[in-house]
């Protein structure tokens, strides 16, 4: 297995506080960019140059910002405060961003995916999955950030929300399936509901539909049974406490399953079929009680929970603003691509015949796992963008 830097070690290269001003749309000079650095160091063939990192593996250079939409629209709507958007709106972003001459360039694109990849775990149509090194973030997140999957490239820093510690803004996998699409999930991330392939590693958060012993006292989201669980009297269910409980206690399921792969990462995802042996494993030991733990019954479970917490679909309940290497603002979530013509390399353009994996989806790539895929264009994912390298 190939050697990697740690994500603590990338994160701690050089990371300087954000109180640095975002570059205006004006074009800025090479010792203006220098000046705007707000993460700085250099990894595998990265080398940061100020608001950019030059990436010698693609000759292309990266935006270090890796969420720029965020706090910068170039006038364009429909983006979520959180910086993600919709696939078309991402496409609209990006040439608003040409428009405006961002940097004192107007060939900033989206990242690419080839549609060919030897690399990568499955092949059909298309090649998609794990370790996918050849599509441009592939190449970022595998070769010059030295990961492996499902290592997430962004740690996810502590969280208290409402009676609940550890919300991450990802997916969490539920009990619904969505046929061939996969089993249904829902993301904190924008409150959306989706379906996924079962050999993705996302968050398991076990319930139990009724109160454990006598319900608590009083109304909404009470945390009861030693603060480490919260029952919900609008729904009469209880759930964890902890959201993501399997980063601590794995229930004695460690190792590697027959793929090769951890049953439990060490940040607590899991495929789906782990995530279901690990709550067997809970209601083995009696876990607070129960024996009757699950995952949630659908998507639409946890969008009533993240409801009750105050959240509206399109907002992330926390984003990430740590330095990860040279970059700044990369989120532990999934980025769109576009698909690149055959025989290009990253520093390409996309398909100029307007290719697309299947009717109405698009390439992605999750960094908080390193699997490559499709998803709706619909779906709000962030954007990281270049510029090719002469």
């Amino acid at each position: 297995m190939r050697g990697f830097l740690s994500v603590a070690a990338i994160s701690v290269l050089a990371c300087h506080g954000h109180d640095a001003v975002h570059a205006t749309d004006a074009a800025l000079s090479d010792a203006a960019l220098a000046d705007a650095a707000v993460c700085t160091g250099s990894s595998r063939g990265l080398t940061s140059m100020g608001s950019v990192v030059y990436d010698a593996n693609q000759n292309i250079y990266w935006l270090a910002d890796a969420n720029l939409a965020a706090t910068q629209t170039f006038g364009v709507g429909g983006i979520n405060a959180s910086g993600s958007m919709p696939y078309a709106t991402a496409v609209a972003w990006v040439g608003a961003m040409n428009d405006a001459s961002y940097l004192g360039h107007g060939d900033w694109q989206l990242a690419t995916t080839p549609g060919s990849d030897s690399t990568c775990s499955s092949h059909n149509m298309w090649d998609f999955g794990r370790d996918c090194s050849n599509s441009a973030m592939g190449s970022l997140f595998y070769t010059a950030m030295g990961q492996h999957y499902p290592s997430t490239l962004v740690p996810v820093p502590p969280d208290q929300i409402g009676p609940f510690t550890d919300i991450a803004p990802v997916l969490y996998w539920t009990q619904k399936t969505n046929g061939s699409a996969g089993p249904q999930t829902f993301s904190f991330n924008n409150g959306q509901v989706g379906a996924n392939t079962v050999y993705n590693f996302f968050y398991a958060w076990p319930m139990v539909p009724h109160a454990i012993g006598t319900a608590p006292a009083g109304s909404g989201l009470v945390s009861y049974l030693g603060g480490s669980a919260v029952y919900d009297d609008s729904t009469g269910f209880t759930w964890l406490a902890d959201a993501n409980l399997a980063a601590t206690q794995a229930f004695g399921l460690t190792g590697a399953g027959s793929d090769g792969y951890p049953l439990v990462s060490s940040n607590g995802t899991m495929e789906a079929a782990a995530g279901s042996a690990w709550i067997s494993a809970m209601n083995g030991a009696g876990y607070l009680g129960a024996s009757d733990w699950q995952l949630p019954g659908s998507g639409t479970d946890l969008e009533t929970l993240y409801g009750e917490l105050g959240y509206a679909q399109g907002q992330a309940v926390e984003t990430v603003h740590d330095c990860v290497g040279p970059f700044e603002n990369l989120q532990p979530y999934l980025y769109w691509s576009c698909m690149r013509d055959p025989g290009e390399m990253a520093n390409g353009p996309c398909s100029g015949s307007g290719m697309e994996p299947g009717s109405g989806f698009e390439w992605s790539f999750n960094f908080s796992a390193g699997f490559e895929g499709t998803d709706l264009e619909t779906k709000q994912l962030y954007v990281m963008v270049y510029y090719p390298g002469t």
